[in-house]
């Protein structure tokens, strides 16, 4: 599990869900979607809280132009990587602080990543869980 630290800058109720803006204590900004019962949340802006996310929702790119959905692109370097013939387990420094995602192997070799290269790593705002510290 990752887990990175930040702040509630904005909510935007609705429902079911909730949209949260977030700024990372690396200086970054984050976006998380949350469930928000009859268009209520538990969190406040302001809060301060703890940002976590499985390493199986992390999507690693070697370079990236293209439109999607995901606002939020983040840069890591890559400090280890541990692979067996299904997965492998990229372990990215990200301003400190160490960011772990799990791909296909045959993915990550496609891609031609090596220890030290810088790459760009992405997390769908569905698939961030927000808590308060």
């Amino acid at each position: 599990m990752n887990k990175l630290n930040g702040k509630i800058e904005g909510i935007t109720s609705g429902s079911p869900y909730a949209s949260y803006e977030i700024s990372l204590a690396t200086g970054d900004s984050m976006a998380a979607i949350a469930p928000s019962f009859s268009g209520r949340v538990c969190h406040k802006a302001g809060d301060t809280v703890e940002i976590f996310f499985d390493e199986l929702d992390v999507v690693l790119a070697k370079s990236f132009s293209g439109e999607t959905t995901i606002k939020k692109k983040f840069m890591g370097v890559v400090k280890r990587v541990e692979s067996d013939a299904a997965t492998t387990r990229v372990v990215l420094d990200y301003k400190g602080t160490l960011v772990a995602a799990l791909v296909r192997t045959s993915s990550w070799q496609a891609l031609g990543f090596t220890v030290g290269d810088d790459v760009n790593w992405f997390i769908k705002a569905t698939r961030v869980n927000v808590g308060i510290l």
